[in-house]
């Protein structure tokens, strides 16, 4: 009897052992905090059109294939698209959302320059995605260089 009096204590002992032998600092299971550091690729095949109805800028974009992606964020440059520095953050999208709308009324013809990012769920970038151009605003009849609506 005396052997079983000190087995259990053993086995208590010990399974706590292997149920804190897994624990370390971090919350993550193992392997997934290289995953939410790793960025995102960016958002590809996107396009700009004048919505001819409006004259104003649709962007559309096929979403990031990334794990752990949360939304895209949308881009304008101002004044100049050569410049880091003139980009303007636009619009922040869900996971879900592939448009942007710009409801900023053009009251002359104006070319818009956009590009983006994917932003995961733990606030890491992706890289840029390609610069795309629109030509909006109302075209005047008299300027032949104004820019067009597009033909569907």
């Amino acid at each position: 009897m005396k052997s079983s009096k000190y087995v259990l204590p053993m086995v208590v002992a010990l399974t706590l052992a292997a149920m804190l032998g897994g624990c370390s600092k971090s919350s993550s299971p193992t392997g997934l905090d290289s995953l939410d550091q790793a960025p995102p690729s960016a958002p590809t095949q996107i396009t700009a059109e004048m919505d001819a109805s409006t004259s104003n800028a649709v962007v559309e974009w096929v979403p990031s294939p990334s794990a752990n992606v949360a939304g895209c964020e949308v881009y304008q440059y101002s004044p100049s698209p050569e410049r880091e520095s003139a980009y303007v953050l636009v619009a922040t999208t869900d996971a879900n959302t592939t448009r942007y709308y710009n409801v900023q009324p053009m009251h002359k013809p104006t070319t818009l320059y956009y590009r983006l990012r994917t932003v995961s769920a733990t606030g890491v970038k992706s890289e840029w995605s390609t610069l795309v151009q629109v030509a909006v605003g109302p075209s005047l009849p008299d300027d032949p260089d104004a820019p067009r609506p597009a033909k569907h």
